[in-house]
């Protein structure tokens, strides 16, 4: 968000994709300056009046001109939260609503800490015996322990 002023947010995106032929199309300082409302009835959070904005500077001068879109566009509201009302007034977002919160289930939260706990325990120590003087024994023939034979 680049300025909230008059009702009115200002956006700024920058963004890559990939084409059909695998090229790729990059967009840096795309700015779409639009209106904010609620609309309680669909849930969501709706931008409209869209613009896109291009800005020319020069003689001292700078004009910022907006291009209008044809559509609007909106973004769901989780199921706990309601708004009522969301303004853009003297550079802040102020929002009127609730928020249900559902109970928590604490014994299942209990559960899956130990089961956390349980899967990212170290495991059991292991004991080895280590020969620190290298000396290898000989093996009667046709025994075998887990080792090479010698010259392998």
């Amino acid at each position: 968000v680049e300025s909230l002023r008059d009702g009115r947010i200002t956006l700024v995106a920058d963004g890559t994709s990939t084409r059909a032929d695998g090229s790729l199309v990059s967009l840096q300082g795309l700015r779409v300056r639009t209106a904010v409302g609620v609309s309680r009835v669909e849930r969501m959070v709706v931008l409209s009046r869209s613009e896109l904005l291009s800005t020319f500077e020069g003689l001292g001068a700078r004009l910022e001109v907006g291009l209008p879109f044809l559509r609007g566009a909106g973004i769901p509201l989780p199921a706990g939260l309601t708004l009522e009302q969301l303004a853009v007034l003297d550079g802040a977002v102020t929002a009127r609503g609730s928020i249900t919160l559902e109970p928590l289930d604490y014994s299942a939260l209990l559960e899956q800490a130990q089961q956390i706990q349980a899967d990212f325990a170290a495991p059991a120590a292991t004991s080895a015996t280590v020969d620190t003087e290298g000396v290898v024994e000989e093996q009667p023939a046709g025994t075998s322990q887990g080792s090479l034979p010698r010259g392998v």
